[in-house]
């Protein structure tokens, strides 16, 4: 009887032992388990600000560019007409009728845009200190003229860093609601009356 409550103990004992190796060996194994490293940012997390700037400057210099042909005929000039308060391109002269494509509007506001957009509105980021914004590529500009809107695509791919983090931006749109295509073609073919009877007007 006494040597049956030794064997009792003893598997107790053996138990309990096996039960502490295996809590001992498994918290081991946790511990020497490789820790998940920091997380790292990888990207810019709100570009939202700078979208939301280079947005604004498209929008600007678009608007500055359609207000520009509106006032002159055309941006670049071709023959002009000057007066005290402003100068305004001819597009019927002595006969010739010296009316631009569409498309050679459109590409004109295009230009303008290239031209202005970094120098007049964007000036290197300067109103974002935190961050180091670079461009990356050339600026692509494309202007459509439609009935009722002007639609403008921009490409102007950039790279945003803030201390680890790393972001691109590159692609953005702006329509305006100016129907300059409905005027284009209303003046067209004034011109083309004229063009064609000299005598009128």
């Amino acid at each position: 009887m006494k040597k049956k409550g030794q064997i009792t103990l003893f598997l107790i004992v053996a138990l309990l032992l096996l039960f502490l190796l295996l809590i001992a060996l498994g918290l081991r194994e946790k511990i020497e388990q490789p820790q998940p490293p920091v997380p790292v940012l990888t990207q810019v997390e709100d570009l939202g600000p700078v979208r939301q700037y280079i947005q604004l400057c498209l929008q600007s210099t678009a608007e500055d560019a359609l207000l520009n042909l509106g006032e002159h005929g055309r941006i670049y000039p071709n023959l002009i007409l000057t007066t005290e308060e402003r100068s305004v391109n001819y597009f019927y002269y002595r006969g010739v009728n010296l009316f631009p494509p569409k498309r050679e509007l459109e590409n004109e506001v295009s230009d303008y845009i290239k031209e202005h957009f970094e120098s007049d509105c964007i000036r290197n980021f300067e109103s974002f200190p935190g961050m180091t914004i670079e461009k990356e590529g050339t600026l692509l500009v494309d202007t459509t003229f439609t009935d009722r809107e002007v639609h403008i695509d921009l490409y102007y791919p950039i790279t945003v860093r803030q201390g680890t983090a790393r972001s691109m931006l590159d692609t953005f749109n702006e329509v305006l609601p100016v129907p300059i295509s409905q005027y284009y073609t209303a003046v067209h073919e004034l011109l083309i009356k004229k063009y064609q009877d000299k005598e009128w007007l």
